[in-house]
């Protein structure tokens, strides 16, 4: 049952993408590794670049993520396209996966995944890529043709929808036309990102050393690349909307390289002294990946209170019955009224628009039965919402045709 009431405290979650260097063997040797990092940061939802298989995704969910506490995480749905792919995990206690759409760009796919925040009852889009890399024309034409495939993605988003991408873009400054192609607001679509920090010139220099996540290491080993941390290929893009202050909002500072403390410039991120993360985690994360993870964290705020099992009670009405769910044809409830007031019932989809009106009346106390006839909607999942003038409940219902 999922159940509001007129106000809660804010929730602060943590996004967190890593690209994991080749994870392609089971057994992976570097998996203690890992789980020491994970542990440390305790991201509530994990991007991933350059994981190999289906196989590969089950070992890191249950050899990393869910070694110390099984069921803390799960995973997305995943789409196997090359030996570099992208997945997702989530803690579902924090949210529902909505869908799961795989963005058809050159060399690998574009993975989208819409996530439901259940406390805050948010919709929010995170978009998951590892673009073409190297530094030479061709290559960063190629990390353009990708960025139009996202715009020409995000573009058809409605006003103040809540999106975010994340992984490793492979850029080198500013002035790459894939970077341009994003941050480009040209009065006609409403799809651009925002960047936090708004660099400008080449990213290797000194003087950006904070934001640098590649590379870990200064030696070859492992397949992993070499140099030092000087590159800043990891971070997050926003939509205006979690931009400013709202339902989804960027945590200003939040989004930074796990381990960098700037004194690390050209050198491997675990050479002593280290003052960002302990002496241990440096050295999983020098070990682990050529590649440091970096996180971002947004306040989502919303009078809704969401969960997906339980039964809770609010002063003026209760939702029960919803049956069947998922539902085929028509789904039914009954609204337990204690509270004279007006109510409102009605379907909204995925993206927040309302797609049906079920009533609107005043109601006095009782116990009052209902149904949604599904049949011009197509199969996918929606939210029957009921409120009066101080409260509402929301709850998530699936229609299969």
């Amino acid at each position: 049952m999922l159940v509001a009431t007129a106000s809660f405290a804010n929730d602060t979650i943590s996004v967190v993408t890593y690209n994991l260097l080749f994870y392609d063997e089971i057994p992976q040797s570097r998996d203690t590794n890992f789980r020491k990092t994970i542990l440390y940061i305790q991201p509530d939802v994990l991007v991933v670049q350059e994981i190999g298989s289906q196989a590969n995704v089950d070992n890191f969910l249950t050899n990393v993520l869910n070694y110390y506490t099984p069921g803390l995480y799960t995973s997305a749905q995943f789409y196997n396209t090359s030996n570099l792919n992208v997945a997702m995990f989530y803690k579902p206690a924090l949210f529902d996966l909505l869908n799961v759409v795989a963005i058809p760009t050159y060399p690998r796919d574009i993975m989208k995944y819409r996530l439901l925040h259940l406390k805050s009852g948010q919709v929010f889009d995170v978009f998951g890529l590892h673009l073409k890399a190297g530094n030479s024309s061709a290559n960063m034409n190629d990390r353009n043709n990708e960025a139009l495939q996202l715009r020409a993605y995000t573009n058809q988003y409605p006003v103040n929808f809540n999106y975010i991408v994340c992984g490793d873009f492979n850029f080198y400054g500013d002035f790459e036309p894939a970077y341009q192609t994003l941050l480009l607001n040209n009065g006609s679509d409403i799809g651009n990102f925002k960047d936090h920090l708004n660099l400008s010139g080449t990213w290797s220099n000194y003087e950006y050393r904070f934001h640098h996540s590649q590379s870990t290491r200064t030696r070859s080993f492992g397949g992993g690349a070499t140099g030092g941390c000087d590159d800043r290929f990891d971070f997050f893009l926003f939509s205006p909307a979690v931009v400013n202050e709202g339902g989804m909002t960027y945590v200003q500072g939040s989004s930074v390289p796990i381990g960098n403390d700037g004194n690390h410039y050209n050198d491997s991120i675990n050479e002593r002294p280290v003052t960002a993360v302990p002496d241990s985690i440096a050295d999983a994360l020098h070990y682990a990946s050529d590649h440091l993870p970096v996180i971002s964290k947004y306040v989502m705020v919303s009078s809704v209170s969401i969960s997906n099992s339980g039964t809770s009670f609010i002063s003026d009405f209760k939702l029960t019955s919803v049956y069947p769910n998922p539902f085929n044809y028509r789904v039914n409830f009954s609204l337990n009224v204690s509270v004279v007031d007006e109510y409102y019932i009605s379907i909204y989809d995925v993206n927040g628009r309302e797609v049906a009106q079920i009533g609107k009346q005043y109601l006095t106390p009782g116990n009052y039965k209902y149904y949604f006839d599904g049949n011009e909607l197509s199969s996918g999942n929606y939210f029957l919402r009921v409120r009066n003038s101080s409260e509402q409940i929301i709850r998530r219902i699936v229609l299969v045709k």
